[in-house]
């Protein structure tokens, strides 16, 4: 994947897709429409809800932790018996998760770090796949 050497800007839009991705899915999975209105008190709510489920969100950067955006959407879905129809799916969307949130972070943009091209690809990758089955998860 070519970025003109703008792999780092690119790793921080991919990023806000993917945490975009998996906060729609979580909303759709709840019950919002898809033009209802999303606030602040509703991010800390699926947080509290998180809390209950035993996921320790993390402080720093909190309504963006995408891997804990995907943990609460796979252990809700087990707590509602709206398991994924594929046992490996959950793994996959964890997996996706994870490999996007080991590298971005909101405040990427603040940075003047160069991204590695294997850094690009590997969030790319893992974005367009949360994407591509983002009716699924």
């Amino acid at each position: 994947m070519e970025c003109a050497g703008r792999g780092t800007a690119a790793i921080y839009l991919w990023g806000y897709a993917a945490e975009m991705t998996l906060k729609g899915a979580w909303f759709a999975l709840i019950g919002y429409s898809e033009n209802q209105t999303i606030l602040s008190r509703n991010l800390h709510s699926a947080v509290t809800t998180a809390g209950q489920y035993g996921i320790q969100w993390p402080r720093q950067g909190k309504l963006h932790a995408i891997s804990y955006w995907a943990s609460l959407l796979i252990q809700h879905r087990m707590r509602v018996g709206q398991d994924y129809s594929d046992p490996t799916f959950g793994g996959a969307v964890m997996g996706h998760s994870q490999r996007v949130y080991d590298r971005w972070r909101e405040t990427l943009r603040y940075k003047k770090n160069r991204a590695y091209p294997s850094e690009v690809r590997a969030v790319a990758d893992s974005t367009q796949w949360l994407i591509s089955n983002s009716l699924h998860l």
